[in-house]
């Protein structure tokens, strides 16, 4: 299990502890198209990010169009075009040699805070999240911090690079590629497969083991906390280039603000 996927479980067992588990329920994980927590409520439901105290914080693709000297938003986006977002184009179009080469190492995107929080907030205001839970690296106490509060308990950072796209959940057509791939490489296994994701139940040791296949795809596993059991995702094989947002926790659980969330969970 990854560091934030423990992190997000972390999280999710305190909330419980504290606000019952009837009305806390998990429904992110390695989707990044859904937040990670629901509060479930009869009269609106709302969301909760878990971010650990150093985290990225959201992503859209820019590609620089030489020609015209200017970056585009890609059309793969899934992401909304805020106000926020023309801001971060214009300051990278000013300064376009520089973010055009920016490769794998990355470029600083010299924007202020509230410009970068902004789209933080439009973003994750998106996806229907009203607050946000860390914990601090200090004292160990969780943070929970109402959306519109971010920037008291955040500072942020946005930085154009490229990166590889992210992992996806194998679909129905790949089992019988990972069936195959195990058997080759002589794992006895079984697969198992449930809502959207899938595992493999295994004695060999798979924990961050990367299988690649004759079609090009290439299956990772990472173990969970049962005993021989791996998550298993395809990696990507493309490169984008991105504007990442990341953000480091600098402040302890306002108490007004912990009470603000309290009486929302609670009415």
């Amino acid at each position: 299990m990854a560091k934030w996927e423990r992190f997000e479980e972390d999280c999710l067992q305190y909330l419980r502890r504290e606000y019952g588990s009837s009305r806390i329920q998990k429904t992110g994980g390695v989707n990044a198209q859904y937040a990670d927590i629901m509060v479930v409520k009869p009269n609106g439901s709302f969301f909760i990010e878990s971010k650990c105290p150093s985290a990225q914080c959201g992503q859209f693709v820019l590609m620089p169009n030489e020609q015209a000297r200017r970056f585009e938003y890609s059309p793969l986006n899934q992401t909304p075009r805020f106000q926020a977002t023309e801001a971060i184009i214009s300051a990278m179009d000013s300064d376009f040699d520089r973010f055009a080469n920016a490769g794998t190492a990355g470029q600083e995107i010299g924007i202020s805070p509230p410009a970068a929080f902004d789209w933080v907030k439009q973003y994750y205001a998106t996806k229907g999240v009203k607050y946000f839970i860390s914990r601090s690296e200090k004292t160990g106490g969780y943070a929970i911090a109402p959306l519109d509060r971010l920037d008291h308990y955040f500072s942020i950072a946005a930085i154009y690079r490229e990166k590889k796209s992210g992992s996806r959940n194998p679909s129905a057509k790949h089992i019988p590629l990972l069936k195959d791939l195990l058997s080759a490489n002589g794992v006895s296994a079984n697969i198992q497969t449930a809502g959207g994701k899938t595992e493999v139940e295994s004695p060999a040791r798979l924990d961050k083991a990367k299988m690649p296949h004759d079609s090009g795809i290439t299956f990772y596993f990472r173990a969970t906390r049962v005993a021989d059991t791996y998550r298993t995702t395809i990696l990507s094989n493309t490169r984008n280039s991105n504007v990442i947002f990341s953000i480091q926790l600098i402040a302890e659980q306002d108490e007004s603000d912990l009470q603000r969330f309290e009486r929302e969970v609670n009415s």
